[in-house]
């Protein structure tokens, strides 16, 4: 087991902002290759980060951890239904979400 002194988090993904109530995290994809996270919320929102653009990235002022932003939002994607599923397409160009609403996204 891990002592509390040992943990710390390295990076923080925020997924606010400004035009939306945020809602749980509930799944993600991550493309290795192209360096990109998609997570899907509670609230039927997906945030692409760009995990390679420093542009995003923000340093916490205690110096532990890096805050990183999303370079875009789609907003209530599924409505305002959770997103349960996120995958990439089969030529590798975009995703494919699945949602509470029923609905199959691309």
């Amino acid at each position: 087991t891990l002592s509390r002194s040992h943990m710390h988090m390295k990076r923080v993904l925020n997924m606010s902002v400004g035009v939306t109530s945020v809602g749980v995290p509930m799944c993600h994809y991550h493309d290795k290759e192209k360096k990109v996270l998609f997570i899907g919320d509670s609230r039927g929102n997906i945030a692409m980060f760009d995990c390679k653009n420093d542009s995003t990235i923000d340093s916490s002022p205690s110096g532990n951890s890096i805050e990183l932003f999303p370079t875009d939002v789609v907003v209530y994607a599924h409505k305002k239904e959770h997103v349960t599923a996120i995958t990439s397409t089969s030529d590798g160009t975009g995703i494919f979400s699945i949602g509470n609403d029923g609905r199959l996204q691309e």
